[in-house]
């Protein structure tokens, strides 16, 4: 096999020689193709600047976040706070019977003057049931209108708004000569109240009326067939040995309407009026 010229002399051509050196030559340094050096530098370049590319991202992104998190996070505990001291402060209803001289429910007796029958020359005796509103909240209670419910088999039968004892008929009434009732101004009669803190008043709930005259204080003549009714703006009539469930429910324009349940369940008489009404 013919030898080929080197710098060093002549050497075989022959493929089982090619790339050993010759004697005494030492081997050259093995250099990569370029075009894998420069894709390896090329890629440690790219992840080093990936790597601060996030860094970055993650810098930017925690400087705004946080702040926004922080602001939302403190308006909620404020809401939350303001929400939870305006519950506290809120407005609170509690109704009961009226309990008076070791009585619960007191039944009080009156000289009724404000009927609409005093335009005859007449006043009456009657016996009350009413209840006690109190505000026992840290506001005031606005606009309080008190509403009678009557059921029967679970179903209600009658509605109508209940007199506050302070609204006096009396006050919004007019009379012409010899005393006679011309007119009730009905709509202030049965006007909505408010109640301060701690604050309590009585709303008449039902009545009966027992006996007549035409001369206050004097002796009165017994009704015939008394029945019970309600103190209302649309009257409700209960008459005896019938039981009714009743409801009479506070409303106000800034807290919850609170209500109160009884049962009625009267015997006709005078005594038994005493003993008639239920908590339920």
């Amino acid at each position: 096999m013919p030898r080929l010229p080197t710098a060093s002399g002549w050497t075989r051509n022959d493929s089982r020689t090619q790339g050993v050196p010759e004697r005494g030559t030492s081997p050259s340094p093995i250099s990569l193709p370029l075009s894998c050096a420069g894709e390896g530098d090329k890629g440690g370049e790219v992840k080093k600047m990936s790597d601060n590319v996030t860094a970055t991202e993650i810098t930017q992104f925690t400087s705004w976040v946080v702040p926004v998190l922080s602001a939302i996070g403190g308006a909620a505990v404020a809401l939350i706070g303001r929400e939870f001291i305006e519950w506290y402060r809120r407005p609170k209803l509690n109704i009961d019977f009226e309990e008076r001289e070791g009585q619960k429910p007191y039944n009080p007796d009156y000289y009724d003057e404000t009927l609409p029958a005093l335009a005859s020359g007449l006043t009456f005796r009657a016996k009350y049931l009413r209840l006690i509103v109190r505000n026992n909240g840290h506001k005031p209670t606005m606009d309080c209108e008190a509403k009678l419910e009557l059921f029967a088999e679970n179903e209600i039968t009658s509605n109508t708004t209940i007199h506050w004892s302070r609204r006096d008929p009396a006050l919004y009434s007019k009379y012409g000569e010899g005393g006679a009732l011309l007119s009730i101004e009905t709509e202030k009669v049965y006007a909505p109240i408010s109640l301060n803190i701690n604050d309590k008043e009585i709303v008449d709930v039902f009545r009966v009326i027992y006996s007549v005259s035409i001369v206050l204080e004097a002796d009165h003549t017994p009704r015939a067939y008394p029945y019970i009714e309600s103190v209302s703006l649309r009257q409700i009539v209960l008459q005896p040995n019938n039981t009714y469930h009743c409801k009479v429910t506070v409303y106000a324009s800034n807290t919850v309407p609170k209500s109160f349940n009884f049962k009625v369940n009267w015997d006709g008489t005078l005594e038994g009026f005493n003993k008639a009404f239920t908590k339920e």
